[in-house]
């Protein structure tokens, strides 16, 4: 997990020290997006979107279901993690790969099984990506972050390394 995170930082910067000599503007076609994040072994699939609140400067909300069932010697198990997120996403430049800063917050219930107890997890992250224009419509971006748990439990960790495929309209 440790090697993909660096994997995924190191792509990164050499995406951020590419853009500043990319000088090709291809800026998006349209104020919103839909966001498809693609599932690891760390992430769940989510979908969620973008609203450009100024020209830099974006509001990202996400839901994410996750239904899960193992089949254990004892019975079946099954659980469902419901996520909800919300963030703000900050461009440093925009060219056709255009770096950015994102931070936010999340809201994370589990229920079922697979479970002992149903529990809550209220988390913030912070992290910096890229976001490489295809066309005027499609995007791809990537993005490292770092995560501040608060409850149950008070934890803080390095993790996600986000790609995710943006439609914009």
């Amino acid at each position: 997990m440790k090697n993909k995170s660096m994997s995924a930082l190191i792509v990164i910067m050499m995406v951020l020290s590419v853009s500043a000599a990319y000088a090709e503007t291809l800026l998006p076609d349209g104020k919103y997006t839909l966001d498809i994040r693609v599932p690891d072994n760390t992430n769940s699939a989510s979908i969620g979107g973008r609203m450009f609140i100024d020209t830099d400067m974006a509001i990202e909300p996400s839901i994410t279901l996750n239904l899960q069932s193992k089949d254990s010697d004892a019975g079946q198990e099954s659980g469902t993690i419901l996520g909800f997120s919300g963030g703000l996403m900050k461009y440093l430049s925009q060219n056709r790969v255009s770096p950015y800063l994102r931070a936010g917050g999340n809201l994370t219930l589990y229920f079922g099984d697979a479970y002992k107890k149903n529990d809550t997890r209220l988390s913030g992250y912070a992290g910096l990506g890229a976001e490489y224009m295809i066309t005027k419509e499609l995007s791809i971006r990537a993005s490292v972050n770092g995560g501040l748990q608060l409850s149950p439990n008070f934890a803080l960790w390095t993790y996600t390394n986000d790609l995710i495929l943006s439609f914009f309209f």
